[in-house]
């Protein structure tokens, strides 16, 4: 299962590539939402946009790491500065971050991660 917090509409090709490869697939659009859905199941891997509204993607690593999340956390950054912090931050959170990708993601460097996952 993949949890996909991102709000760009751009995302539906990265859940149909999930979804090619044989995962359930859940997509949140916000902060809350995407809390919600984990409290709801575990997933295998977690599709990480860092740049979103009111609450970005780096504060949801912090709150990932608060609550001991095991999934592989692919990070969708705007610019290489983005990617480099939330590489370091999962790093120093013991979160397991399976690839990192400048937007747009190349579907074959998400397919990439998700068969490494």
């Amino acid at each position: 299962m993949i949890v996909i917090a991102n709000d760009a509409p751009s995302i539906a090709k990265v859940k149909a590539v999930a979804e090619e490869n044989g995962y359930e697939v859940r997509v949140a659009d916000h902060a809350d939402e995407f809390k919600d859905t984990l409290d709801s199941f575990d997933p295998a891997v977690i599709v990480l946009d860092i740049v979103m509204p009111e609450v970005d993607g780096i504060e949801l690593i912090g709150w990932l790491a608060e609550h001991g999340s095991t999934a592989r956390i692919v990070v969708l950054a705007d610019n290489a500065l983005y990617a480099r912090l939330a590489r370091s931050l999962c790093d120093a959170r013991g979160l397991i971050l399976a690839a990192g990708s400048a937007k747009p993601i190349q579907m074959a460097d998400l397919e990439a991660a998700l068969a490494r996952s």
